[in-house]
C-alpha cells in the first residue's frame, strides 16, 4: 500500500491512474471477483475523488452486493447523491421507490413484480424501508388485488416477523382473509425466523 499511496501521490495527474478502474479491479468484468473485502475499500478510499461517476457507481453496486453497505452510505451515496452527479438519478436508497414494476402488475400488464425487493435492494432501498414502502403501495391502491401482489413478495422474501406488518393491514381490506392465509403458510413454512 505504501508504494502505492506514494505513487499516487508523485503523480502529476492522479485521476488518469484511476480512468479504467472498473475493469482493471474486476467490478465490470463477469466471472472476476472484484472487491472482496471491505479492507479493500477502505484503502481505496482517500481516492474516491479520482474515479468516474460511473466508476462510483459500479463500486456503489459491488457495495450492496457484497453486504459493504456502511461504506456505501458513508462514502459512496454523497458523491452519488451530490449537484452534478451523472449518476444521481438512479440512485434510490430513500422513498419514493419505484414503484412501477407493481403498478404494471395491478393493471394485469406483463411485469417482474415478484422481484421488486430484489430490484430495489440492488437500487441501494434498505429491506425494513422497502417492506414499509410495499404495504404503504398496498393501501394507497386500497384493492385486494395490491394486497395479493404485495402479499407475493411477502410470501417469498419476509421472514415471520415482518410477515407481522403484512398481518396488521389486511384487516383494511375486505375479503383479506385467504391472501392472509396464504402468505403466512408460506411465510411460516420457509422461515424459522
Amino acid at each position: 500500500m505504501e508504494l502505492a499511496n506514494e505513487a499516487i501521490a508523485k503523480a502529476p495527474e492522479p485521476k488518469k491512474m484511476f480512468e479504467h478502474f472498473g475493469f482493471t479491479t474486476g467490478l465490470r468484468i463477469s466471472g472476476r471477483a472484484g472487491l472482496t473485502h471491505e479492507a479493500q475499500l477502505q484503502a481505496l478510499q482517500p481516492y474516491l475523488e479520482f474515479l468516474s461517476d460511473h466508476d462510483i457507481f459500479d463500486l456503489w453496486e459491488a457495495c450492496n452486493k457484497r453486504e459493504f453497505k456502511r461504506f456505501r452510505r458513508t462514502h459512496l451515496d454523497p458523491l452519488l447523491g451530490a449537484p452534478g452527479s451523472t449518476m444521481t438519478s438512479r440512485l434510490r436508497v430513500r422513498p419514493p421507490f419505484d414503484m412501477s414494476h407493481l403498478d404494471k402488475a395491478l393493471e394485469g400488464k406483463h411485469s417482474p413484480a415478484h422481484f421488486w425487493l430484489e430490484y430495489a435492494q440492488g437500487d441501494g432501498g434498505e429491506r425494513n424501508e422497502l417492506f414499509a414502502a410495499l404495504l404503504g403501495w398496498a393501501q394507497e391502491r386500497a384493492s385486494l388485488a395490491a394486497l395479493d401482489i404485495a402479499g407475493n413478495i411477502y410470501s417469498n422474501e419476509a421472514t415471520r416477523s415482518e410477515f407481522q406488518a403484512f398481518q396488521q393491514i389486511t384487516a383494511q381490506f375486505p375479503q383479506a382473509e385467504n391472501v392472509e392465509k396464504r402468505v403466512r403458510f408460506d411465510v411460516f413454512h420457509r422461515s424459522l425466523t
